[in-house]
C-alpha cells in the first residue's frame, strides 16, 4: 500500500498541467459498475509558426494558457453494464466526447485484459470559443498484462492507436498586446487549428488494490506522431491574423488518471 501512495504523489506531481491533447487509455474493463475519474496532465513538444505578416512563433502548442495549472484536465464518468463492454463520456476545459470499449475483461487468474476502444470529442462542448472548432475521432488498441500475482493489483498499460481530426494548438505571441490596458484575462498567444491524422501510443502503469471497487489510478506516456497534416485555420476570436505555415510532427503526454468505482 504503501508503494501505491508513492506512485499516486509522483503522479500527481509530475503531471499537473491543462493540456491540449485528447484522453488517453482509461485502464482494464473491471466488469460491471460505475466510475467517475478525473486526469491530470503534462505535455512537452515542439511547434513553431510563421503568421501572414511574417512574424515567427515557436513553443509547446499542446499546452492551454501554460503548463503550471494544477485544475484538472477533464471530468468522466463512466458505466460497464456487462462485464466485457463500458461506455463513458467526460467533459474537458477544451471539448467534451464519449468512446466505447470492448473486449477481455480483467479477472482473477488471467495474465492479461485487452479491449478496443472507440470515441469522438467536439469542441463544442467545452467552455471557451477558440477550442470550439477542435474535434475528432480514435480507434485504439488497449493491452493489459497483469504485473502482481494473486489480487489484480497492478498491470502494466500498453496502446497503440489512430485519431483524426481538427486539433488545437497554442504558441506564444510576442508581438505588443492589444489588450494591454483593458480587463483581458490570459496571456496573448497565437491559437490555431490544424487537420491532422495522427499515430498514438502509450505506456504506463495501471493500480487497482481491490477488485470490488475503490480507488484506482492509472499512469501513462502517450507519444504521438503525426502522419499527415492538412489544412490549418486561425482561432482567436475576431482577430484578423492568418497563419502562413506551422509545423509540428510529434508530441508527448504524461497523464496521471484518478477513478472511484463501484462493482455491481
Amino acid at each position: 500500500m504503501a508503494s501505491w501512495w508513492m506512485a499516486a504523489a509522483i503522479a500527481g506531481a509530475c503531471a499537473a498541467g491543462c493540456a491540449a491533447a485528447p484522453p488517453g487509455p482509461r485502464g482494464p474493463l473491471l466488469g460491471p459498475g460505475v466510475e467517475a475519474a478525473t486526469d491530470l496532465s503534462f505535455t512537452y513538444g515542439h511547434g513553431d509558426a510563421t503568421l501572414t505578416d511574417g512574424t515567427k512563433t515557436s513553443g509547446r502548442p499542446d499546452d492551454f494558457w501554460g503548463g503550471a495549472t494544477v485544475l484538472p484536465r477533464r471530468l468522466e464518468a463512466r458505466i460497464s453494464p456487462i462485464p466485457w463492454a463500458d461506455i463513458g463520456g467526460q467533459l474537458g476545459w477544451l471539448d467534451g466526447g464519449a468512446d466505447v470499449r470492448v473486449g477481455l475483461p480483467a479477472r482473477d487468474g488471467w495474465p492479461v485484459a485487452v479491449d478496443l476502444a472507440a470515441g469522438f470529442a467536439t469542441g463544442e462542448l467545452g467552455p471557451y470559443h477558440d477550442t470550439k472548432l477542435q474535434r475528432f475521432r480514435w480507434l485504439r488498441l488497449e493491452v493489459y498484462p497483469r504485473l502482481s500475482t494473486g489480487e489484480w493489483g497492478t498491470s502494466l498499460v500498453l496502446a497503440l492507436g489512430l485519431s483524426s481530426g481538427d486539433f488545437y494548438h497554442q504558441l506564444p505571441d510576442s508581438r505588443p498586446d492589444p489588450r494591454d490596458g483593458t480587463d483581458a484575462i490570459g496571456p496573448s498567444s497565437v491559437n490555431l487549428i490544424r487537420r491532422e491524422t495522427r499515430l498514438e501510443t502509450s505506456l504506463g502503469l495501471f493500480f487497482l488494490p481491490d477488485m470490488d471497487g475503490g480507488l484506482s489510478m492509472l499512469i501513462t506516456v502517450s507519444p504521438y506522431f503525426v502522419l499527415d497534416a492538412g489544412a490549418i485555420g486561425t482561432v482567436c476570436g475576431g482577430c484578423v491574423d492568418e497563419i502562413a505555415t506551422y509545423r509540428q510532427s510529434w508530441g508527448v503526454v504524461l497523464v496521471s488518471r484518478f477513478a472511484l468505482r463501484y462493482g455491481f
